[in-house]
């Protein structure tokens, strides 16, 4: 059968079609399968063009949601159809609601039939996410609403907001209300609530970043005080790797940062908080002579150091909070909390001997990061990566999942944001609900070009097939040219001594 993500249970097609009536109902015999349920009338209404009505539970219904009788983890579910009706069985308002992105696939919306079959699934990883740069070019609460749904329908069940940056501050902060100075587009707590409870009926979680003590520009023009050498500054255009940092030799510093974060912990109802960590040049804490008596009070000899008791010292913060923050791999070792959890993102560091026991998220740059041209990630590379996962997962019982990463220093319109999407997120969305034993590239490229219509809950654009598979060699050119820049980035901003 052609389904995208594949599932990870039994998949049976038996003989006979179950054929739609012009009018018939559909029964839920439990409250939390509310939300699935109308999405599923609304779906066959709007795309079928058939009448659909909700019955009470009891009533004879063409189409029926039931409980499970504890069978099924959480994100579990069941379909049954036969041609006589069909039955999604689930466990939760989650298993319900992904039994109806993947009931939707089966059905021929030309002549109203379901093949007769029976779907058993869950997935495989518990963190599948999407990172969305919303700094460097803001996305506007409408495009938010449909990229959380287009998310969903793949079922991912994470949305990484990245919120701050050199380039921009985008969230609201009532303790510190000049932080927005510099970002005339940014997100009120009202819209951020709005985004929130989108996304919950969804089942995304969002995971706020607040990007420090690097990438930190933004926050430094509106309060130089903070900084190390007390501006002024301006805010950089594109990408880049900036030697402006928060000082931690500042008490106030230390205060604004932990007070951010408390106040973020207290809008998100996220159990994460990402604190970003990634590029951080240390030359002005080593020039900062308020730094340097910090590390003198703090018995510290590097710079790093005094890098590694700032994680802790906010990994603390937001325990206080009942929050696990997480960074990025660049500078974590064995010495960081062991709460924090690290997202591996650069493939020039051996985590194995850097990042300890912690729990990671996967996202190698060479894999995920859905901003670089289809000539360095193409639509097969982002499929592959279910199997690089399968390798490091035998390896490591600490993997929650992995993320596909949308940077937008050079992406502007929701054009340019769909092409560099799709179809890749759909080939990563597969690779982190599927067993990487049951993915087949043959399999998924068949179904990707027969299920579009019914896959996508609005229009995208896409990249066209010879694009998004570029020839191997020129691929494995651009790859290369792309490494040694990922080398010398990684060089200057301290990640690597290559």
């Amino acid at each position: 059968m052609l389904l995208i993500p594949y599932p990870n249970g039994e998949v049976i097609q038996n003989p006979g079609l179950f054929v739609l009536g012009n009018a018939f109902s559909i029964a839920i015999t439990k409250d939390t399968f509310g939300f699935a349920s109308r999405q599923l009338k609304s779906w066959l209404t709007d795309t079928c063009n058939l009448t659909v009505t909700l019955a009470e539970p009891g009533h004879s219904s063409s189409i029926q949601f039931r409980e499970s009788s504890g069978k099924l983890p959480k994100e579990g579910y069941s379909i049954y159809v036969s041609s006589t009706g069909c039955m999604l069985e689930a466990e939760s308002a989650v298993g319900a609601f992904y039994a109806v992105q993947t009931f939707k696939q089966l059905i021929d919306a030309r002549n109203g039939t379901i093949p007769c079959c029976e779907i058993h699934d869950s997935p495989s990883f518990s963190w599948r996410g999407l990172l969305l740069d919303a700094t460097r070019t803001f996305c506007p609460l409408p495009e938010m609403f449909r990229l959380l749904d287009l998310a969903s329908s793949l079922k991912l069940n994470i949305l990484h907001w990245h919120l701050t940056d050199d380039q921009g501050w985008r969230l609201a902060i009532d303790g510190y209300p000049n932080l927005t100075n510099s970002s005339p587009q940014f997100y009120s707590k009202e819209d951020v609530r709005k985004v929130l409870s989108y996304a919950s009926e969804r089942n995304i979680t969002i995971i706020p970043e607040i990007d420090m003590p690097g990438h930190f520009i933004a926050a430094l023009a509106s309060y130089p005080q903070f900084s190390c050498t007390g501006g002024p500054f301006s805010i950089p255009q594109g990408e880049g790797i900036f030697s402006e940092l928060l000082c931690l030799g500042k008490e106030e510093a230390l205060i604004f940062a932990k007070s951010v974060i408390n106040e973020v912990c207290d809008l998100f109802p996220a159990p994460f908080i990402h604190l970003g960590g990634d590029e951080i040049p240390l030359i002005r804490w080593k020039e900062c002579s308020d730094c340097q008596k910090k590390m003198k009070e703090l018995g510290l000899k590097e710079e790093k150091e005094l890098l590694r008791w700032f994680a802790n010292t906010m990994a603390h913060v937001a325990k206080e909070k009942e929050k696990t923050i997480i960074f990025w791999d660049d500078s974590i070792d064995e010495h960081y909390d062991p709460s924090i959890v690290c997202q591996i993102w650069n493939p020039l560091r051996n985590e194995r001997k850097t990042v300890g026991k912690r729990s990671l998220i996967m996202s190698n740059y060479f894999y995920t990061y859905l901003n670089l041209s289809h000539s360095i990630i193409p639509f097969r590379a982002a499929y592959r990566y279910g199997a690089l996962l399968n390798g490091k997962t035998n390896r490591r019982s600490n993997i929650m999942g992995g993320e596909f990463l949308l940077w937008t220093e050079d992406i502007h319109t929701r054009k340019e944001r769909d092409k560099h999407l799709f179809p890749r997120l759909v080939a990563g969305a597969e690779t982190l609900w599927t067993d990487p034993s049951r993915l087949d590239w043959k399999r998924f490229s068949k179904s990707y070009k027969m299920c579009n219509e019914r896959l996508f809950t609005s229009i995208v654009a896409q990249t066209r097939p010879f694009f998004a598979n570029p020839p191997r060699l020129y691929c494995k050119i651009r790859r290369y040219l792309e490494y040694r820049r990922v080398r010398k980035n990684s060089k200057k901003s301290g990640i690597t001594k290559l």
